[in-house]
This record gives C-alpha cells, structure tokens and sequence, in this order.
C-alpha cells in the first residue's frame, strides 16, 4: 500500500520492497499499512529526512522472529476468494445494479445490444466461411479454370474448361485420386413430366459417375455404387422426390425429363444440396453426348472439372504439370489453366460463367471489423462509466480496507460485477438472436437456426465470449477503484483520476471514430447501391414479362401474333439468352486479321433490339425486309467495333467462328449492360438465329400487370397447351444480380444505426456523471454571473472537441477503406465532400442530442439548490 503524491515524498522504495520480501503474507499489508500512516504524520511534523530516517529504523525493527516468514504454509494467506464472499459479491453487484438504474441500464442495454450485433455477425460469417466444407477431403479437391487468352493478348478468367481435360487427367497425372466433370443446365429449363403434374426445372446438371467419389453428398436412398448404373439413370434431392412422387419411396420409379428421349430410371434421392455450397441442382443424370466423345473434345468450353487430389499433393506443382498437359494435347492452345481450391471458390472466385453468384471476402472482413468495434464501443462505455462513478464507489473502497479487506479481495468483487453485468447481457443478447435470427436469415437469403449443434456452441461461446468482454472490461476499473488509500478518501481528499482523465477522453474519441467511420461507410455503400439500381443500362428493362420456354416451339410466330394483338401488349421479341444471365461466348476478328476477341452472342428475331428499345448509333437493326440478315449481317456494339479495331465499323466483314463464318456488320448499338456493374461492359453480337430462339420478351403498357398477366397465361394456354406457363420479369432478373449488395447495404445500415444507439447511449450516462460531479462549479459559476447559456456550452464543448477530433481521424481511414470496396464494381460513385461532412454532422448532432438534456437541467438548476447539495 503506497500513498498518492509526488514521488519525492514517498516512503524509501527499497526498505518497502525488503518487508514485502521478508514479511509474513498475514502480516505483510497490516504492517506496510501502519508505516506509511506515521511515514505521512512525520513528514507533515518532522519534515522528509527525518520521516525518512525513522520509517527505516521501523522497518529494520520488524526484521526478526514472529514476523519474517519461515515457511508459507505456517503462515498462510488469506484465501483469494471463498463461497461465502462470492455470494456476497453477486448480492452487491446486484444491488448496485437496481440501486444505479441509468447506470446498469446503459451497461447491460449497450452491452446486450452490442453482443446481438456481434452474434448476428457471428452467424452470417461463419455460414459465409463454410461453403463446401460439408465435402470429406476437401482441402483436396480443386476446380480447374483457366483465363481465356485472346489474340491481342487480353486475359478473360473462366470457369469452364474442355470435356477432354478431364480423361487426359485421370489417364496423365499420377497426383491424381479422382476427376469429375459437371455439365449445367446452362440456364434451360427442362420439362419434367409425371401423370398428374408437370413443370419446368432448372436444375438438371449431368455429371460423370465419378462424382460422388470427389463431392459428399449424402443419399437417403440409394448409393454412389449404382447412382449411374444405366445412361437412363437419374438420382433427385429430397425436395424433388416429395414434389413429384409424395411420401413414396421413388428408387426404380419412372420420371420424364424430356431429355434424351424422356423416360428416366430413378436411382437414388440425396439430401437436399446444402445452402453453403458454390453450386446446386435437383437432377443428376449421366454424362452423356450424342454428337461428340466429350473425352476427346478439346474445343467445347462448357464444362466444369473438379479433381481430388492424392495426399500431399502440392498445389503449385501440380498446376505446372497441368499447363504442360494442355500443351501437349493443345499446342496451339494460349489459355492459362489454374487450379482453384474449393473451399475458395465462394468467397474468393469472380470468374466468368461460375455456377452460382459467389460472395466476396470482403464482406466477411468489413462486416467482422464493424462487429469487433461494436463490441469495443460497449467495453468502452463500461470502462468510462466504472471510472466516472469512482467517486460514488471511493468511500465503499475505504471503509472495506479499513475493515481488513485487501486489494486482491476488491479486485475480483469489481471483476465479479463486470463479468455478472456481462453474462446478464449475454443472456439477453441470446435471447434476442434466437427470436430474430430467423427474419435476418430472410433478407440475407440464408437458413439460419440456434436451434441446431451448431447453432448452440455458438451460443455458449458467445457466453463464454460475454464473460471474457466482462473481465477485459473490469480489469481497469478494478484496478483504478481498488487502488485508493483509505485515509485519503476517507478524509474526502482529492481522488486520483476522478476528473475526465485523458483516458476516458481517448475512450470517448475512439467511440466517435469508430460511429463515424461506420456512418462514412454506410453513406457511400448507400449511394453506390442506389447508383446500382438506377444507372441507365442502355436498354429499358421495365414492363417486360419473359416467357423463358418456347424453345423448339413449331408455332412461335403464331403465339407472338395472337400476343401482338391483345391490347395489353405493345412489343413482342425473341432470343437465344437473357440480360442479366448467360450468354454464348466465342472469338471474331476482322476479315484477314488473326487478332480474335472474346465476343459474347445472342441469337435474337427481327423485332428484339426494339422490344428491349436497344439504341443503335450507326447503320440499322435486323428487320424482315432484309432477308440476308439471317445468313450474313450482323449487330455489334461499341465495345466490340473499339476491340476488333474497325476504324470503319459499318460494312465491315468479321470472322464470327473463326472458321470462315464471315458476316458484314449492318449496325452498331450503343453499348449496353447485359451483366452486373460489377463488370465492365464487353463485346456483344447479336446474330438472327431462329432455331435457337428459346425466350420471348413481351413489352406490356404500364397499366394492370395482373391483367397484362392474365390474358398472356390464357392466349399461352389456347397455342401450347402441352407446357405449363412459367414467366419471370426482366426488371427482377437484374436486380437479383446486385441482390447481396443490396443486401449488404441493409446489413452495414442496421448495424451502424445500432453502433450510434450504443455510443449515444454511453455518453448519455458519461454526461450525466460528469454534470452531477460539477455541480457545486456549475453552482459557483452562476452565482459569480454566469448564464446558463455559457454553461451549456463549457458543457458541451468538453464532449464537442472530442467528437470533432475524432471525425478529424475518421475521414481519411474511411476514404481509404471505402476507396477498396468500391474497387469491386467497374462503375461507381466517387466520393464527395458532402458524404464526409454528412456523416460528421449526423454523429455531431447525436453527440449534442445526448449531452445537451443534461446541460441544460444543470445549467437551469437553481444554484442554491445545488450549492446546498455539496
């Protein structure tokens, strides 16, 4: 025990540390304890030497037997906690939680809020860091991709590779366990016949009956053996076996797909493909090609290989083996194949033609560091309002040392009310995310449960995480109050650190920094989000309604005749693909030029361009009274001219196929967005095409969509009766591609609205100490002359420089982060002054909001009142 003051008045430093060596433990702090209070009486007496001189005379006086310790277990300390004094503990700190109300109201709210932040974080990044770690081995299995190198040298990253690579594989490279091919769908829409129903599904992919020896997908019945026994075979997930066969066991049923001759064997039903996986499908059937051995076409680029590798295998060596493969089966062949590890892919891949939209590390980054600063902001309003109240609990602390209580005693009775304020709060905050994980998992798209094993280790971690926020908040506080010398507080003497010390106003500053930065964040994801759904795309995607399968229909031209004449209807068009989805790809170059450029085409009739009111710049579009548009024009846009390098582009000739399918160009349009901003705009081609035409894009008036509805579904049911009408609207399509964005956006908003509630609510409680602590000043004050105007502002520009400081810090680390995110999009806002000072005005006027009610109630107290108070 050493008393405050300047260190030159201080007892000798090293007869101290020789008693606390030599001294018996139960006798060590009474004795200390006793020499400090006369080394303090003969300074004020006898002046500093001779305290100084006696203090040592006493301390050498104790150096003999019955207080030197011989042996500690004859002079035992006193134990650090028993049961009696924790149950004492619990009672105090929970008493001094209904006794301060505002006080464990802003804790326990802030804290529990902080915690339900944390643990919603918690849940969405660990579902976003699971994807396909369900697999066995997966730290084994790869995809293999490539970047389709150009003639002009131009890199384009793909996920599809040639049906060939897979046999050479297997047959070539010893690291090799087991390959396996997948063919999507490709965006086609497959009937799917029984007796009593049909529908169309997207989910067919055919696959080598290898796959289930790479990917774990469990089977409710069935197994892998016999999976493919037959080309006829084909295995359902649970979903699609409910759907069309009820609670019947399907194995040996028939089902027809309308594929390859329709009737197929069923041969198992798999568990419904996991919601954290890169890729999903309801139908599997057996690889299989009519016109072509997929294991020795090299020129196909719609396939997708997966290869599990043996143990050991290193990665990098195995991509330089799988380079010089391709070399030796392709020697003319540019592209540059890589392997991507498939845990990776969800988080990490941004590939053209993936199999599903992908997520982006990212986002589990930001949204983790904005979870890891909610929590600090709660901490630091324990820490602030623990030592704020130093005062209150200085005259506890004394009389508890005065009646024998030692220091380590009232550090764990202060350490034990942070960890019970904690864990209350973590049972709260529990609490709260059982009731509203379920609707978060609803805009985030994801199924999120507590109600699994999962679900609840990560409920009890997130109570062990509370108890360990509790005690790393407490330690300073424990340590601060425990360290007052009972005679100085006692005497009502000055206490150290009871003014707003310079930590409490660090504390303070990092809070505001953190709630600035979020409100900068959330301000240019806003904006960026808002850019995204209302850029002009180049082409008008509103009041269209897609009818996505009429692919193969004989009477096509007459369905879009009957469509034309209701009065709903205003446009008519078809084509091979969709904007917002996927699109063929292949290379073209200019007539007697070998430089080729990656193109994407789309097959479309002659009314199209203008259904969709694409804009042309130079020539024309399709039209009927030019009949050589289906064998020898063709459209491009911008992009393209620019890439091919036709300073002339109109009547130009270009190589389509690079096999001598030359087209003269009859029109250029303007460029369009046929993707997600993400994405610069590339090359496009447009191709009349009928025998690939497999949507119709019908523009409707912006009247009763209902209705609009209604009478296509009726003219659709009178002219093809033997397809069910299915539609989707184009606007829809493309707003799903910016879905998790969006969805972002929500997430940040929420999540900094709740960061600026637990901040407020923190300085709320600070100003509300701080206030009551100056209330005999505040009371001087306006006796001497003071208005109550002037108080009100020495009150807030205490907390005002703080914040003002803290967006001072905040502004340039926020550019700079929020500089990176918007590198994920080709087309983006550029920040501007206004959302800086946006963002510090918003935090500002909260800061004042808080402290301004308790100035003005103690600058209008009336000072007599508050003098008499002191």
């Amino acid at each position: 025990m050493r008393t405050s003051g300047n260190h030159h008045t201080q007892p000798p430093r090293l007869a101290g540390k020789l008693l606390e060596w030599l001294l018996a433990p139960h006798l060590r702090e009474t004795i200390l304890g006793d020499l400090h209070e006369d080394f303090a009486y003969n300074v004020k007496h006898a002046g500093l030497r001779k305290a100084r001189w006696r203090y040592w005379r006493q301390a050498l006086g104790f150096i003999k037997p019955g207080y030197i310790k011989r042996n500690r277990t004859r002079y035992p300390s006193t134990p650090f906690i028993t049961p009696g004094m924790m149950r004492n503990y619990f009672k105090i700190a929970f008493r001094n939680m209904f006794r301060h109300k505002l006080y464990s109201f802003i804790n326990v709210g802030g804290l529990a809020l902080s915690l339900f932040c944390s643990l919603l974080i918690v849940y969405w990044v660990r579902d976003e860091l699971s994807y396909d770690k369900f697999h066995h081995d997966r730290d084994r299995i790869y995809r293999v991709v490539k970047d389709f190198v150009s003639g002009d040298g131009n890199r384009t990253p793909d996920a599809t590779t040639p049906p060939a690579l897979a046999a050479a594989l297997q047959k070539d490279l010893p690291e090799i366990e087991s390959v396996t091919r997948i063919y999507p769908g490709w965006n086609q829409q497959f009937l799917v016949k029984q007796p009593d129903a049909q529908f169309y599904e997207e989910g067919v992919y055919r696959v080598d009956s290898s796959f289930f020896d790479v990917f774990t997908f469990p089977f409710v019945a069935g197994n892998k053996e016999s999976a493919f026994r037959t080309p006829k075979s084909v295995v359902l997930t649970e979903t699609m076996a409910l759907k069309y066969f009820g609670t019947e066991n399907p194995v040996g049923k028939q089902l027809n797909l309308r594929i390859d001759g329709g009737d197929f064997t069923v041969t198992g039903v798999l568990k419904d493909v996991p919601g954290n996986s890169h890729f999903h499908f309801d139908f599997l059937i057996p690889l299989r090609r009519v016109d072509v051995d997929p294991d020795t076409d090299w020129n196909s680029h719609t396939f997708y290989t997966y290869a599990k590798l043996k143990p050991n295998t290193d990665a990098a060596g195995f991509t330089g083996k799988l380079r010089l493969l391709v070399r030796k089966y392709q020697p003319e062949n540019q592209d540059v194949f890589y392997v991507q590890q498939l845990t990776n892919i969800h988080l990490d891949s941004k590939l053209k033609w993936e199999l599903g939209r992908n997520s982006d590390r990212s986002y589990v980054r930001i949204l983790s560091f904005i979870g890891l600063f909610i929590l600090i902001i709660a901490g630091i309003n324990y820490v602030n309002l623990a030592t704020a109240r130093s005062t209150q609990r200085a005259r506890e602390v004394g009389v508890r040392k005065v009646a024998g209580a030692f220091r380590r005693s009232l550090v764990v009775q202060f350490l034990g009310e942070s960890v019970v304020v904690s864990v209350f709060s973590g049972i709260l905050a529990i609490g709260l995310v059982a009731a509203v994980l379920p609707f978060l998992g609803e805009v985030v798209g994801k199924d999120f449960t507590t109600w699994n094993r999962a679900g609840l280790l990560t409920c009890l971690a997130a109570l062990g995480g509370a108890m360990i926020i509790g005690l790393l908040a407490g330690v300073y506080p424990a340590l601060f109050l425990s360290s007052f010398e009972p005679a100085q507080v006692l005497k009502s003497q000055k206490i150290p650190g009871a003014r707003f010390s310079w930590l409490r106003r660090g504390l303070v500053t990092f809070q505001f920094w953190a709630s600035v930065l979020l409100m900068i964040g959330t301000i240019v994801v806003s904006r960026q989000i808002k850019f995204l759904k209302t850029a002009p795309l180049g082409f008008d995607k509103e009041q269209v309604i897609t009818l996505p399968n009429v692919g193969g229909l004989a009477n096509l031209d007459a369905l879009r005749s009957e469509l034309l004449g209701l009065r709903q209807v205003v446009k008519a068009g078809a084509a091979s693909g969709v904007f917002g989805g996927s699109n063929w790809t292949g290379g073209m170059s200019k007539k007697g030029s070998d430089q080729a450029v990656v193109v994407n085409f789309m097959f479309v009739d002659n009314d199209f361009l203008q259904t969709l009111d694409v804009r042309v710049k130079q020539g024309r579009l399709f039209s009927a009274g030019f009949p050589a548009d289906s064998t020898a024009s063709l459209l491009i846009n911008e992009t393209a001219a620019r890439q091919l390098g036709l300073d002339q582009p109109l009547g130009a000739i270009v190589d389509t196929d690079q096999k001598g399918d030359y087209r003269t160009v009859v029109g250029i349009v303007k460029d369009f967005h046929f993707t997600s901003l993400h994405n610069a705009i590339k090359p496009f081609a447009f191709v009349v095409g009928r025998q690939n035409l497999s949507n119709l894009f019908i523009k409707v008036r912006g009247t009763d969509m209902k209705e609009s509805l209604a009478a296509i579904e009726k003219k659709w049911n009178e002219l093809v009766p033997q397809r069910p009408f299915t539609y989707i609207f184009l606007d829809e399509n493309f707003a799903a591609l910016h879905r998790s964005d969006e969805r972002f956006q929500q997430v940040v908003s929420g999540l900094t609205g709740l960061a600026l509630v637990i901040a407020g609510m923190g300085l709320f409680a600070l100003a509300s100490f701080t206030t009551e602590r100056r209330t005999k000043e505040i009371g001087v004050r306006k006796v001497l002359g003071a208005s109550a105007n002037g108080i009100v502002l020495m009150l807030l520009g205490d907390f005002l420089k703080l914040v003002l400081t803290a967006i001072l810090i905040a502004c340039p680390v926020a550019w700079y982060i929020m500089q990176y995110w918007l590198q994920n999009f080709a087309y983006r806002i550029d920040m501007e002054l206004w959302m800086f000072a946006l963002a510090g005005l918003a935090v500002t006027f909260i800061a004042l909001l808080t402290v301004s009610f308790q100035s003005f109630k103690a600058a209008w107290m009336n000072p007599v009142k508050s003098l008499r108070s002191e």
